[in-house]
């Protein structure tokens, strides 16, 4: 957290949005600081519960319990320089553009993703749910569950 104090942002303050799981994870610190309760805790708590969303967990609840969970992976050992030149010599309108060796790197495992609680990246996509439970999160963004939504023939709800 301390270290966030000196990044510096990539364009002036509201004049971009750039993705950052810096961001996140310095949210769900925040989330702790304010309520003294761990961030998926919180989750739980305030959001799973009250919309019953019984099929969502975390990646770090999941892994602790045995459950099988994805891998992240990243490629590595890329010069984008050298890439993005082949890339540019190898384009030609009579074919399609072939990837070049310098652009493939290697494949490895995020560490991160696999090793430790993952708690540390809990704000970045951390959440796993099922389809229905989406559609839970998705009524309420829309307004379903709160009357916003109504057949004006009938007056019911519908999705």
């Amino acid at each position: 957290m301390e270290r966030l104090a000196h990044l510096r942002p990539k364009s002036p303050f509201r004049t971009n949005f750039t993705y950052s799981n810096a961001n996140y994870a310095a949210m769900t610190y925040v989330v702790e600081l304010l309520t003294g309760k761990s961030y998926y805790d919180v989750l739980d708590e305030y959001i799973f519960q009250p919309l019953n969303m019984t099929a969502s967990s975390n990646y770090a609840a999941l892994k602790a319990s045995g459950a099988e969970v994805s891998q992240g992976w990243i490629r590595q050992g890329i010069n984008y320089t050298t890439c993005l030149g082949d890339l540019a010599g190898n384009s030609s309108e009579a074919s399609p553009v072939a990837i070049p060796a310098s652009c493939a790197g290697t494949a490895e495992g995020i560490e991160f993703w696999t090793q430790g609680s993952g708690q540390e990246w809990a704000g970045g996509g951390n959440v796993i749910s099922s389809g229905n439970d989406m559609v839970s999160v998705f009524h309420i963004w829309i307004g379903y569950d709160t009357g916003l939504i109504a057949n004006r023939s009938n007056g019911r709800k519908r999705f």
